[in-house]
């Protein structure tokens, strides 16, 4: 392509994101939604390395491959929130990792089972995608 169209070959980026897209799939999301946490009221002291084995593998090969990422341990100075009610036309996005490295630049998130849910909702489906970014 580059020869074709005598183009200079890409630089090194200076910065990489990954973006995470999430949204529910059907009806509205009540059971399990999504809790997102200010960053900015992550301490270091409350993040550990993690080693996540298998992850979205069922029967693949790569089943034994180990992808490095970051747990939160609660604190009371954290701040979650939540997007009650989320519907199948509403999008979350949020910065999950920064290779500037800085603590508090990311966005802790995980599912939890939301106690004011109808009993009778339907679960939860929904897909989280997600986008590298590289800045040039």
């Amino acid at each position: 392509y580059l020869a074709l169209h005598n183009e200079q070959p890409p630089k090194s980026p200076r910065k990489v994101l990954s973006l995470n897209f999430w949204r529910g799939l059907s009806t509205v999301v009540d059971d399990y939604p999504l809790g997102v946490c200010d960053a900015r009221t992550v301490k270091e002291i409350d993040l550990f390395e993690t080693v996540v084995y298998g992850y979205g593998a069922s029967n693949y090969s790569w089943h034994d491959i180990g992808i490095e990422t970051f747990s939160v341990k609660y604190s009371e100075d954290q701040r979650w929130f939540y997007y009650p009610q989320m519907r199948p036309d509403e999008v979350l996005v949020f910065k999950a990792y920064d290779s500037a490295g800085v603590i508090g630049n990311t966005c802790p998130h995980s599912t939890f089972s939301n106690p004011s849910a109808d009993p009778n909702s339907p679960a939860r489906r929904s897909i989280e995608l997600r986008v590298l970014c590289f800045v040039t």
